[in-house]
């Protein structure tokens, strides 16, 4: 007997994985790029018959290596976005993130919480699998310091979808 082909569905949860590139700026002064790994999860959801999704998502990054920048961040919000086809999906997201941060050399190390925004792409591969391209804008008040770190985050996810 023959099978249908499976359907495919942005509607529920995920799980995944990225690799970013990061350049943070506004630091004493400093510049710094890093390479990160990260994880997370979330859940989306498309209103029927209109193509538009609304979902919310949780992450945490860690820094490949680093002479200064983020030891460790998490970034937390939700995502809108539109349909460009059954297996494309732009989208905006806005949230918060929280880090901790050293700039070496140096003795500024804090922990922080900022804004989030930014924008991607997801291609839906098969009904479980999809990768996609993001862009993240974060700013955070430096507590104390009269200073506001500034991060530009570009990255490619891959996600499970159950």
């Amino acid at each position: 007997a023959d099978r249908a082909p499976a359907q495919l569905s942005w509607t529920g949860c995920w799980v995944g994985g990225k690799v970013d590139t990061q350049n943070t700026s506004g630091i004493e002064g400093q510049t710094v790029n890093d390479l990160l790994y990260g994880g997370g999860g979330g859940c989306d959801f498309i209103y029927p018959g209109t193509g538009l999704l609304l979902g919310a998502f949780a992450d945490i990054s860690v820094p490949h290596g680093s002479d200064g920048g983020v030891d460790a961040a998490w970034f937390a919000g939700i995502r809108g976005g539109v349909l460009l086809s059954d297996r494309l999906l732009a989208y905006g997201l806005v949230g918060g993130t929280g880090q901790n941060f050293k700039v070496l050399p140096g003795d500024l190390k804090a922990n922080d919480i900022g804004l989030t925004v930014g924008a991607g792409a997801e291609l839906m591969l098969t009904p479980n699998w999809s990768t996609g391209v993001e862009w993240r804008r974060i700013n955070i008040d430096i507590s104390g310091e009269e200073q506001v770190l500034t991060q530009d985050i570009i990255g490619v996810t891959a996600r499970y979808r159950f």
